[in-house]
């Protein structure tokens, strides 16, 4: 899927004029990178809303169109509102074509219900990833990978290495000799109490989260 995205750039700063330009509809942004100037940009809330619903928005190349020029970019970071259904900030970073990018893409899995680890062995799909890293030049960027689960049994895993992946596209994990687990099958009638000790261990401490962009 191709996305193309309208921006213009932002020529007012600070607080209040953030709040306003916010009422306004209009969420902050930045563009960076390649060796060029950060650019401060606007972009239309409903607009950026509508195309990050997508799930594929988020590792695609995409084109930013401001004054009538074109620059391909990835989506490197967003913020949103802590308690509204906003878009507070985001961030474009400018793709070079002839440099190899290294970018997590999601997962998507098919087959996890059919498996014969479920339908034969009684178990459940454990999901040890959902997106992969992967390098490749900007071309040859797939915006997901499929992972099929149809063979997944007890008594083995999806590693990596079993993804087919598209030609000119290479796992960075590989790459380093590691070959992860992607998927397994895991026991559905395990005791309550090993589930309430793995949960409790599980539980992420509380954290404070970054103040948003202005």
């Amino acid at each position: 899927m191709l996305f193309e995205l309208s921006v213009e750039e932002r020529t007012v700063f600070g607080r209040t004029a953030s709040k306003k330009l916010r009422r306004n509809g209009m969420v902050p942004g930045i563009i960076y990178g390649v060796g060029g100037n950060n650019v401060p940009v606007l972009i239309n809330h409903v607009e950026l809303a509508k195309n990050m619903r997508h799930q594929s928005f988020y590792a695609s190349l995409i084109t930013l169109v401001m004054n009538g020029k074109k620059q391909t970019a990835l989506l490197k970071d967003y913020q949103l509102h802590p308690f509204k259904s906003e878009i507070y900030h985001i961030d474009f970073q400018r793709v070079n074509e002839d440099k190899a990018l290294v970018i997590s893409v999601p997962i998507e899995f098919i087959n996890a219900e059919t498996c014969g680890g479920v339908k034969i062995d009684g178990g459940i799909v454990n999901y040890v990833m959902t997106s992969l890293e992967i390098q490749c030049l900007p071309k040859y960027l797939p915006n997901k990978l499929v992972v099929d689960l149809q063979e997944l049994r007890a008594s083995r895993s999806i590693l990596v290495s079993d993804v087919s992946l598209p030609e000119n596209v290479l796992a960075t994990c590989l790459t380093k000799g590691e070959d992860l687990p992607i998927a397994t099958i895991v026991a559905s009638g395990a005791d309550e109490t090993n589930t309430a000790t793995t949960a409790a261990a599980a539980e992420p401490s509380a954290s404070s989260k970054s103040s948003a962009k202005k």
